[in-house]
């Protein structure tokens, strides 16, 4: 039952999290959330800070999952990042976003992702604390650093 509730929250969160939120604003990202939180029969927690939307689930039936969505200056989410439990979870939830045809990601020279259309983004992956992230970041048109970036 525990696997099954698993791959449960592993397919809505492919659903739900693979770039979805990257240029929105908070007030859109927020309502969609909740929407979503409030339809589900999973336990969750909100953190609202000043310039970061952070969602977590938590409970005996599945592993943990949390979403931190970070706005820039004018509300618009310039970065999300999925923090999971385990290395398999994030590595399925990668494979996912890599293969939809948009928008695409290209891996560069350090084993990180880039999408060029309809913006530059910024994908990559890491280990801390034995979670497993996954960060997609808005780096702006031009594929440089946002000018707005707020500081994690």
């Amino acid at each position: 039952m525990k696997l099954f509730c698993t791959l449960l929250l592993l397919l809505a969160t492919n659903q739900l999290f693979s770039q979805d939120y990257i240029l929105k604003t908070k007030n859109k990202v927020e309502r969609k959330l909740d929407k979503f939180y409030a339809k589900t029969d999973r336990p969750f927690s909100k953190e609202e800070l000043t310039n970061v939307l952070v969602y977590t689930i938590n409970d005996s039936l599945s592993l943990p999952f949390t979403l931190k969505l970070y706005f820039d200056k004018t509300n618009r989410c310039i970065v999300e990042e999925k923090i999971f439990s385990c290395d398999s979870c994030m590595r399925k939830h990668l494979s996912s976003i890599l293969s939809r045809s948009y928008p695409k990601f290209h891996p560069d020279a350090d084993g990180n992702y880039r999408s060029k259309f309809p913006s530059s983004t910024f994908m990559e992956t890491a280990v801390s604390n034995n979670s497993y992230i996954l960060r997609l970041t808005y780096l702006g048109w031009k594929g440089g650093r946002n000018e707005h970036f707020v500081d994690r």
